[in-house]
């Protein structure tokens, strides 16, 4: 008996994760960004329209590492509804490899729309804007070489990066290293 109850335990947890991602709850979240050095998939990003940080559930392996690393429990796992009507649809996305970064940085967007045309910035962590690239569909690769809008290569450290593109906006973090 124990070891059917054993197995039933353990098939409910996969039924769950398998139907459930993470999400910050944004009360709890004092915006520490332990979770953000946790997730190797860059899936933590700071969301400027409600100054906290959010999990992006599309690049979130389920790993649960950033629930770890949370000091504050404001990380947990919610069921996602089955029903279709239920799912927004990503139509954009932005990614940089490496992350981090000694030498540049190569900034990559998705998009299914063949006419978007957006800017990427680059901000230091004071909310400085450190450099603007103009980006669309055709041109979806853009490398940035460190430095600032005068040249100036910039300081190792914490960086955000925004890229806004029609009613869009994505922001995420990079480590710039010496």
């Amino acid at each position: 008996m124990k070891k059917i109850l054993f197995v039933v335990t353990i098939v409910l947890s996969l039924v769950v994760t398998l139907f459930a991602v993470y999400q910050i709850n944004p009360s709890d979240c004092r915006n520490c960004g332990r979770c953000v050095s946790a997730c190797d998939e860059d899936a933590i990003y700071f969301d400027t329209s409600v100054g906290k940080y959010q999990i992006d559930p599309n690049l979130c392996e389920d790993c649960g590492d950033c629930v770890d690393r949370c000091r504050d429990d404001a990380i947990e796992q919610v069921p996602v509804s089955n029903d279709d009507t239920d799912v927004e649809i990503v139509t954009l996305s932005v990614n940089v490899f490496p992350n981090p970064t000694a030498t540049k940085a190569i900034f990559k967007v998705f998009t299914e729309d063949r006419n978007m045309e957006g800017k990427l910035s680059i901000y230091n962590m004071k909310g400085q804007k450190i450099r603007s690239y103009n980006v669309d569909s055709k041109n979806n690769v853009t490398s940035w070489d460190l430095t600032n809008s005068k040249g100036t290569r910039v300081a190792p450290g914490n960086y955000l990066y925004k890229l806004e593109a029609g009613d869009k906006t994505i922001t995420r973090a990079m480590t710039v290293l010496d």
